[in-house]
């Protein structure tokens, strides 16, 4: 699930210049959480995939980036069904007491429920 917040002044300037939103993402994965633990610090990433291209199961679906990065971590596939292909619910919560979906995802259903247990109003 990624939510989408209007920006705040006290961000580095330099994620996302060109837009007033700011995606925020926190993965369910014990891993990831740990390397943000260690930096003690946000990480801007981005996924491996090209831009609205099909989101990637497995390291060896984008191996095409492979020579352009620093690392690879492989912990195993993320899935095998084409809803884990969806990728993340995208919900924009920038304008208040409401919210907007981005791009449905593989969780729409648990993301809608919960904004709307919130007093969340959807904006189509």
């Amino acid at each position: 699930v990624t939510l989408v917040f209007a920006r705040s002044a006290v961000l580095n300037a330099n994620f996302n210049p060109d837009t007033h939103l700011i995606g925020v993402r926190i993965p369910d994965n014990s891993f990831i959480r740990s390397v943000c633990a260690l930096t003690q610090s946000p990480l801007a990433l981005t996924s491996a995939n090209y831009s609205a291209g099909q989101s990637c199961l497995d390291v060896n679906e984008f191996q095409y980036l492979h020579k352009s990065l620093a690392a690879i971590f492989d912990g195993g596939p993320l899935g095998n069904s084409e809803e884990s292909r969806l990728g993340s619910t995208v919900a924009d919560l920038s304008e208040p007491q409401s919210y907007r979906i981005i791009r449905p995802g593989s969780a729409l259903e648990f993301v809608e429920s919960t904004l709307m247990s919130y007093g969340l109003t959807k904006i189509r």
